[in-house]
């Protein structure tokens, strides 16, 4: 469900930034937690983005930072934004939109298929 206008953001602020990553800001509140079972503090959702796709870097760029991270002992990260950041950089973001979905699960493939059926005019 990602956009022109999303992958076209994405390069336009890689282009001026160095990077462009799609990100939205969240509509949910959020609470930090140790055991997954309590919540010790909350987090303004103001204050972070939900990440999504395109994240565009430059090749250059981006195999620079991976190989300092390396060098720095940054390793078992599961993002390159998260790299990016722990080598002390900003990460620029582009528009997002939340019906930009990544499908991880059975519920996430339920909400791409009645988006896709509104669409196309299914619905």
């Amino acid at each position: 469900m990602v956009s022109d206008t999303i992958i076209s953001d994405s390069i336009h602020t890689c282009k001026k930034k160095g990077m462009g990553v799609a990100a939205v800001t969240s509509m949910d509140n959020v609470m930090m937690t140790d055991d997954g079972v309590t919540g010790r503090i909350s987090i303004s959702r103001y204050a972070f983005r939900r990440i999504q796709t395109p994240q565009t870097y430059f090749l250059g760029a981006l195999k620079k930072a991976h190989e300092e991270a390396l060098e720095k002992g940054i390793e078992h990260e599961n993002d390159t934004n998260n790299i990016i950041s722990r080598l002390g950089r900003n990460v620029y973001f582009s528009k997002g939109s939340d019906k930009n979905l990544k499908i991880n699960t059975v519920e996430d493939v339920a909400m791409f298929k009645a988006l896709y059926a509104m669409k196309n005019g299914d619905i």
